[in-house]
């Protein structure tokens, strides 16, 4: 018989399952979903998002000279549409 490698040699530890595949320890997924739940995110928090994520487009953009400064503009974002189910989109456009 060969022995098991890299477990410790602890005495009563036998053929225990290991702490993961007890089902009583959240997974990631249930993590996530639970701390998902319990944050809001207002549509403040979303524009500013949407902010952020086009100001570092246009720094990537305009730091790798692939365009030059005066073609890069970021607009104000569009007002959300609440039936809109979630979707996301960017719009981009050269002139």
């Amino acid at each position: 018989m060969t022995p098991d490698v890299g477990l410790p040699n602890l005495p009563g530890a036998g053929n225990q399952a290991p702490a993961s595949a007890d089902r009583s320890v959240p997974n990631g997924a249930d993590l996530q979903l639970r701390l998902a739940a319990g944050i809001s995110i207002s549509d403040d928090d979303r524009r500013d998002l949407t902010q952020a994520r086009a100001r570092a487009l246009r720094d990537a953009l305009l730091q790798s000279g692939a365009i030059a400064a005066d073609r890069v503009f970021v607009l104000a974002p569009k007002p959300v549409d609440r039936a809109s189910k979630g979707e996301a989109r960017g719009d981009f456009a050269l002139e």
